[in-house]
């Protein structure tokens, strides 16, 4: 009778000597808990689609559970110049955006457009096919592994990873839908006026963007707004529960499903880390940035690049991102050198846009 047992259990748990084996402990608990929080919110609250990491379960859970991803950071600051205005309160995703890119000191210039149709929905849906393949291969595969044991604290596990995965899913889809509502709204706005701006980062890097002027408030200034709220905090409250439940039953777990566990989530978090499968110049669906670089070392430079009017220097001056205008050798040498670099750019984008006007294509007959 006990034979016969055994054998049953052989054939339903056919891995069950793995749930027994353990020949060293980890704590596993503590390195999705405790680590890769910062990097994942930092990540994730880009809104930038990932091909093949959209899926997978990340470390910090919580962090797209508690909302943090889209909270604002300090130490950034916004200057409109074309209207005069400075903020240091800017939306959670931009900031994060900016921060992921390898923006030069002072050399780097964005220019940010909005798709009036979606961009490609063959890409979209194909990104989306991809990265939902790799889900349900490696999560189904740790779910399979779980039921083979007879590791049912594992297999808690595992199914706590799926609902966290599509908890983010949902979450993420809400700010950029969000997001979307918004571009297209700031863009209508315009009327199609364009606003320059300089962006400060925490760093002190300093990048030179332009952009339809109703982005300005409504897309970087402003948190994007879930269309329903209440949906939002409850599908966030479903994302506390699972992390809840990974934490009692990930360590009750076998030794081989917590190291895939691990593994699985530090891989797929060090993947969206490095931005990995990630189109950064797309934004959402409609949000798009087209970044250059001169080629400048100096924020003068930068300055020179945006051609500003009278005016607008009155504003830098007043937010002290220029020296005054005093009569000190440094404050003097720093302005005529401004004026003569902003006199070469500007005959440079004259002599520019002279060529094209000029050049005229030929018609197969020899005809202008």
């Amino acid at each position: 009778m006990e034979n016969q047992t055994c054998s049953a259990l052989a054939c339903h748990q056919p891995l069950r000597n793995v749930l027994e084996w353990s020949p060293f402990r980890i704590d596993a608990l503590g390195i999705i808990t405790m680590i890769g929080s910062d990097q994942v919110e930092s990540a994730v609250g880009r809104l930038v689609n990932s091909r093949y990491v959209e899926y997978l379960p990340l470390l910090g859970a919580f962090a797209i559970a508690s909302d943090q991803f889209a909270d604002a950071r300090s130490g950034y600051a916004l200057y409109n110049i074309t209207d005069g205005i400075t903020t240091t309160d800017l939306a959670g995703w931009f900031v994060r955006w900016c921060s992921a890119q390898k923006f030069a000191k002072s050399d780097s210039t964005v220019r940010w457009s909005v798709d009036t149709r979606p961009w490609s929905l063959e890409r979209y849906w194909r990104d989306r096919l991809t990265a939902t393949l790799i889900c349900i291969v490696t999560n189904g595969f740790l779910v399979a592994l779980t039921i083979l044991q007879g590791d049912w604290w594992g297999f808690a596990n595992a199914l706590s990873m799926v609902v966290s995965v599509l908890v983010r899913a949902h979450v993420l889809e809400q700010n950029r839908t969000a997001l979307d509502l918004a571009a297209r709204k700031g863009f209508d706005m315009s009327n199609g006026t364009e606003s320059k701006f300089l962006v400060v980062l925490s760093d002190s890097r300093m990048i030179a963007m332009h952009a339809p002027s109703g982005l300005v408030q409504a897309c970087f200034v402003q948190k994007p707004q879930p269309q329903d709220p209440r949906l939002y905090y409850t599908v966030r409250m479903i994302g506390w529960a699972s992390f809840a439940v990974q934490a009692v039953s990930l360590g009750m777990s076998g030794l081989a499903t917590q190291i895939i566990t691990v593994l699985l989530m530090v891989s797929a978090t060090v993947l969206m880390h490095f931005q990995v499968g990630c189109d950064d110049t797309i934004i959402g669906r409609r949000l798009k940035a087209q970044q250059h670089e001169r080629g400048g070392t100096r924020r003068q430079d930068l300055y020179v690049s945006l051609q500003l009017e009278e005016h607008e220097e009155e504003s830098m001056l007043r937010w002290n991102l220029m020296p005054h205008k005093t009569p000190v050798p440094a404050s003097e040498r720093w302005w005529r050198e401004y004026y003569e670099k902003k006199k070469e750019f500007g005959d440079r984008e004259k002599n520019l846009e002279k060529k094209v006007s000029v050049s005229v294509v030929v018609d197969p007959c020899g005809s202008v």
